[in-house]
């Protein structure tokens, strides 16, 4: 279940705002701020479910809490509240689940305000979980789903450091934010807070998530920058913001105008009658002293270093050496979004430069031609006029006879005729035959003659229950299937919901591929089929020409996918012999096996 998790990240809406900032030298630092450090906020999920018995009867549930976090160091440390992790874990799973129970039953969210009494026979009507199970995760820009650890945990200081948590998962040159002074902060001060809210109902969230139906985008929150100042600098941070904030902000960042972290989001959240809202956060120097000497703090990445370069060759539209920083970026860490996007994007604006100059040429070419035939017909035009004016001379020069008496031509005898000869051909010397010609062969409605080659380079040909098709050649020696813009063999998201956004991997093997359902870590969510078996995610599929694969078992919601390969190691299509006879039709005959009868 947790593999749906997966859709729970929506694709980065910051990119159109990157792309206006790298092409527009006016930009303000506001909008640097936000493209620079939002590849390093993640998500953070964590709860637990299980059954319950209320009365005489047992209910299933899902409790859990999701969140902000970034990274503070490339090894895959993340800075997050606290407060988000409790309820993987018992006792903050049963405070969880009681309050879930006492909403229902009580019928309102403040549960802190019920009685005593009706607290206590709440609890006693309620029967211990059973079958309960936690989740922790941490989720990338890009959907991947990574387990976490908890690293450190924050020990009360004054009440400040009891929200700060640093957990941990297993990845390398992730993009960083580094910690500011925030000692240094006077009120006023500008601030920007980047968070990962969540949009809708969480308890619908999660309901729809455990139950196999995984959430649509319209429930999902996007990357949020919010601007702010500083309103109090002393103890934990006060902040003005422009507008409240959503809820799966806490864990957020506060960053100063250098895009440094100057402090993380706590739950506290109070609006104001004006529209904008206070949000408290814990300072950097807290979060600092907590991470102690964890490794690489404070140090930009070598994956933030390429993809800057990469922003200000866009910002310079140097679009092939940007595309090339990013590429790099893209190499050193697989799940950064935003250089997975930014290189699509140089593509298309490299195609476009390609095109121009194509097109600047071609102008060019045609006005020399165009020139080059004036001149050529003006040449002409002068040589032959002055021939003409020569010739006019010339006769103008010479006396021109008048006869007076026109005379008869006298007749001339008819010439003799000539005795008849009669040449018989050699019987040795055969006659040229007439010259043949082959037809064309048609197949398929479309006509080849025998010179014809035919291509031997693999696809694959995706078909849902609309009838529309997409082909998709394969080239690399890995392809990935699935939804948006991070996978190479993409489809769109309308008509083709029964594939999942990551939801295969095709790895070459010899002259073939072999298919492996799901990211090789876990399977996808409607799985891939052939002749109904289950294609699994660690062994897979080694592909042939002809294979046909079924995504989903729903026959009415499926995506066929037909793997063509006419240089593989073999085939399950029958063997098509075509003999070209002169004179005749063109045969084509097919051979499936069978002796001819």
């Amino acid at each position: 279940m947790l593999r749906h998790l997966a859709a729970l990240l929506v694709a980065p809406t910051l990119i159109p705002a990157q792309i206006a900032f790298s092409q527009d030298s006016q930009a303000d630092s506001k909008q640097q701020t936000g493209s620079y450090s939002k590849p390093a906020l993640v998500r953070v999920v964590a709860g637990c479910s299980g059954i319950y018995s209320y009365g005489s009867l047992d209910y299933p549930f899902t409790v859990g809490e999701v969140g902000s976090g970034y990274f503070i160091s490339a090894d895959g440390y993340v800075v997050t509240d606290q407060r988000l992790l409790s309820p993987a874990e018992s006792a903050g799973c049963q405070d969880y689940l009681f309050r879930y129970i006492a909403e229902r039953v009580a019928g309102t969210k403040n549960v802190n305000g019920l009685s005593e009494a009706t607290r206590i026979d709440i609890r006693n009507r309620s029967q211990t979980m059973r079958g309960v199970s936690y989740f922790s995760r941490v989720i990338l820009p890009t959907g991947d789903l990574f387990p976490f650890e908890i690293a450190r945990l924050g020990i009360p200081e004054d009440g400040l450091g009891h929200n700060v948590a640093v957990i941990k998962i297993q990845v390398t040159n992730a993009p960083t934010l580094q910690l500011g002074n925030s000692s240094t902060l006077k009120p006023q001060d500008p601030a920007t807070i980047a968070a990962y809210p969540i949009e809708g109902n969480l308890q619908a969230f999660f309901s729809k998530f455990f139950s196999g139906d995984a959430p649509s985008s319209e429930s999902l929150g996007r990357t949020t920058i919010i601007d702010g100042q500083i309103s109090n600098a002393k103890g934990r941070l006060a902040l003005q913001l422009q507008g409240s904030l959503p809820s799966g902000s806490s864990g957020g960042a506060v960053l100063n105008q250098n895009g440094e972290a100057i402090g993380m989001i706590s739950p506290a959240n109070t609006d104001s009658a004006q529209g904008s809202s206070v949000s408290l956060a814990i300072p950097s120097n807290t979060i600092r002293s907590l991470a102690g000497q964890i490794k690489g703090i404070n140090q930009v990445s070598i994956t933030d270093r390429l993809y800057r370069e990469g922003l200000d060759l866009l910002q310079q539209k140097k679009f092939e050496q940007a595309k090339a920083k990013f590429e790099q970026v893209k190499k050193l860490y697989p799940y950064h979004s935003d250089a997975i996007l930014l290189s699509y994007e140089t593509d298309q604006l490299i195609a476009q430069g390609e095109g121009q100059r194509g097109k600047t040429l071609w102008l060019i070419g045609t006005a020399v031609i165009s020139g080059g035939l004036l001149i050529a017909y003006a040449i002409y035009f002068l040589v032959e006029r002055r021939r003409y004016q020569q010739a006019n001379q010339l006769a103008a020069a010479q006396p021109v006879a008048y006869p007076l008496n026109m005379r008869k031509s006298t007749p001339q005898p008819p010439a003799p005729e000539l005795p008849e000869t009669s040449v018989k051909p050699d019987s040795s010397i055969e006659p040229p035959k007439p010259r043949q010609t082959v037809a064309a062969t048609q197949i398929g409605g479309r006509g080849f003659s025998p010179a014809t080659v035919v291509g031997t380079q693999p696809f694959v040909e995706l078909k849902n229950q609309d009838g529309q098709v997409r082909r998709f050649y394969l080239n690399k020696d890995r392809h990935r299937l699935g939804h948006r813009d991070c996978r190479d063999l993409n489809v769109p998201d309308n008509g083709w919901e029964v594939i999942s956004r990551h939801h295969a991997i095709l790895e070459r093997e010899g002259t073939d591929y072999r298919i492996y359902d799901g990211d090789r870590r876990s399977l996808s969510t409607n799985g891939i089929f052939l002749d109904g078996v289950p294609i699994h995610t660690k062994e897979g599929h080694l592909l042939k020409d002809g294979d046909r694969l079924q995504t989903g078992q729903d026959s009415r919601n499926q995506v066929i996918l037909t793997y063509t390969n006419p240089g593989g190691r073999q085939s399950n299509q029958p063997d098509t012999q075509i003999s070209f006879n002169e004179g005749q039709d063109t045969q084509i005959s097919f051979n499936d096996g069978r002796q001819n009868e």
